[in-house]
């Protein structure tokens, strides 16, 4: 008998033993991907391909031939444009302050002159060299409103600057200040550009003091900026 046959090395048992757990890794992997290939598309990639198939279509159509929309009725026309314009019109006012209650003399020319006047006094009171510089250089205008004055007694002046953050430093600077060049005068004061239904409301609340006022005795309440301003007990 010859001698046994020499037993495997752990080195050799070791390799054929990592070769096997290779082989079925392998054979694992492979049936998964069998049985992935097997299974139903995902719906939701099913129905991304048909967006995109869609999209290439319409994009093919809208090439050959525009898509036809409706045209917008005349009731959704009418208040998008209102709304434009009033933006564009809200856009303005808040660059312009009112001189309320400056009078007005015997022709427009007159007037307008004695507004410039009137408004370059009021600047150099003010003191401030931002505004003083928007003076000088055409950056502040102004207008009576409305144009034609008609049958009213006196129109508001309208003061013009070509951005906000001046017509706000121009208003800061007149109420605390009080200059004389609109305080001597009764009846004058300077507020920003109210738009309508503030009107609206510092008509009915100037209604509403002068009642009061009446009722009192006393010219006590007033609206300032449409605040209402109550008296000081000392002036009841």
């Amino acid at each position: 008998m010859g001698p046994p046959p020499p037993l495997p090395s752990r080195s050799a048992m070791a390799s054929a033993k990592s070769s096997g757990d290779a082989a079925k890794i392998v054979a694992l992997l492979e049936s998964l991907h069998a049985k992935i290939d097997a299974m139903p598309k995902c719906e939701c990639n099913t129905l991304r391909q048909e967006l995109v198939d869609l999209k290439r279509s319409l994009d093919k159509t809208t090439d050959k031939q525009p898509l036809s929309l409706p045209a917008p009725t005349q009731d959704t026309y009418s208040v998008v444009k209102r709304a434009l314009n009033d933006a564009s019109t809200y856009a303005e006012k808040a660059k312009r302050a009112v001189w309320v209650g400056r009078e007005e003399l015997s022709t427009p020319d007159q007037t307008t002159s004695a507004d410039q006047k009137a408004i370059e006094s009021l600047c150099e009171e003010l003191n401030d060299p931002h505004i003083s510089d928007a003076l000088k250089n055409g950056q502040i205008q102004h207008h009576r409103h409305p144009h034609e004055k008609g049958d009213r007694k006196r129109r508001i002046l309208k003061i013009a600057f070509t951005d906000e953050k001046t017509r706000d430093k121009f208003l800061s600077l007149c109420r605390s200040s009080r200059p004389d060049t609109i305080t001597k005068t009764p009846g004058n004061f300077v507020r920003r550009d109210l738009c309508p239904y503030e009107l609206d409301l510092e008509r009915k609340a100037r209604i509403d003091a002068y009642t009061m006022n009446c009722k009192l005795g006393a010219l006590g309440r007033e609206i300032n900026q449409i605040q209402w301003i109550e008296p000081s007990p000392s002036a009841i």
